[in-house]
């Protein structure tokens, strides 16, 4: 099992660093065209592939050779200067977090923090090391605000903190100004669809029964919410109804009597999971599908009627139904597959997953079906 998971995470982070399917958008030229087609973001936030119908080669855009770029009915991801803290000044696709008389964003992959001062047009890169001495050093001409009094200079370098002093600097330079004026920039960069799933399942369990195993199958139905991005970035929350009858075969109980026995379980359960993996393949074509998972698993309720007979193990009996409800578990797990487009807002899913509950002796493989609708 050890060479499975980590045969499985090497898979996954090796092939995380490959082009993804990309998503329908536009580019803006510097002449002021607008070219339309599916925009793939690639590595290191400073460049863009086009793909168009008119031609099965990409166009590779530098983030220095556009105007922005986004996708379909979304406001574009603009590229900006940004001195970054080794010292280089380098043009990256970058995204509005708090907007005001100082400005702070990340990079289009919704990594890192970048200053704009009041009247400046180059971003500066924020650290854990030079973020006080940037803020004391842009952010002045308001008398009732001190950058470098000690309660600033104790904050520790998060996002929250820094939107937390430039929401008082611009307060301070403007009193009517609020935050929040600025588009989510997760609006600009995730397209996301409500989706269907269903998936037929066989279980097996080690160690139930006196150390037997049970073998068992059973179905889930459910709701999910995913969001992808132009990089192949795939994230997708899900909620499910889960069914599984499970039993063991025939074996020799010892207690309180010697005795055959077989154990049947009929559990009715509540799925909550999270996935997040990657999208591969060209543009409006089948994608093959690599995800990790994790969530938890409620139980509604759970029955198990045990059948014995002291003798003859063809003429078991039952003997003993008991029910029960609550408690949860903690699974980990992986889905590989493939995805079908249907035309621009809709999408097909047939996928191989597999769950390992912790601390349990569950495991579960299914087929999964999928059906996902994009509204824009």
């Amino acid at each position: 099992m050890r060479l499975i998971y980590a045969f499985l995470f090497s898979l996954f982070f090796v092939t995380a660093s490959a082009h993804g399917q990309g998503l329908p958008g536009y580019v803006l030229t510097l002449t002021g065209d607008t070219l339309l087609g599916t925009v793939v973001e690639q590595q290191n936030e400073q460049q863009i592939a086009l793909y168009t119908s008119r031609s099965r080669v990409p166009q590779l855009f530098q983030a220095r050779q556009v105007r922005g770029y986004g996708l379909r009915n979304q406001p574009a991801i603009l590229p900006r200067v940004v001195h970054l803290a080794s010292g280089v000044d380098s043009v990256y696709f970058v995204l509005p977090l708090q907007v005001g008389s100082a400005s702070v964003y990340s990079y289009s992959d919704e990594t890192g923090l970048l200053l704009l001062s009041p009247g400046a047009d180059t971003l500066q890169e924020l650290t854990a090391t030079n973020w006080h001495v940037l803020v004391n050093r842009y952010l002045r001409g308001c008398a009732t605000f001190d950058p470098s009094s000690n309660r600033i200079l104790q904050l520790s370098f998060t996002e929250r903190n820094v939107r937390q002093v430039l929401m008082e600097f611009n307060q301070c330079m403007n009193p009517q100004w609020r935050p929040g004026t600025s588009t989510n920039p997760r609006s600009s960069v995730w397209r996301s669809g409500l989706g269907l799933r269903m998936m037929p399942l066989y279980s097996r369990y080690r160690g139930k029964g006196d150390g037997q195993s049970a073998n068992g199958q059973g179905y889930q139905l459910g709701l999910e919410w995913v969001n992808v991005r132009a990089n192949g970035l795939q994230t997708t929350l899900s909620g499910s109804y889960f069914y599984l009858s499970d039993k063991t075969s025939v074996y020799r109980y010892a207690f309180p009597e010697a005795a055959y026995r077989q154990d049947i379980n009929r559990y009715k359960l509540l799925d909550i999971n999270v996935t997040a993996g990657k999208r591969f393949g060209r543009p409006s074509r089948p994608a093959l599908l690599l995800g990790i998972g994790t969530g938890g698993t409620y139980n509604l309720n759970s029955e198990t009627e045990v059948k014995q007979h002291l003798t003859n193990p063809a003429s078991l009996q039952t003997s003993d139904v008991h029910q029960e409800s609550g408690g949860a578990k903690i699974h980990v797990g992986f889905t590989t597959g493939t995805i079908v487009p249907i035309g621009t807002h809709h999408e097909m899913r047939m996928a191989a997953t597999y769950q390992h509950y912790i601390l349990s002796g569950l495991h579960i493989i299914g087929l999964q079906l999928g059906y996902t609708w994009f509204r824009k």
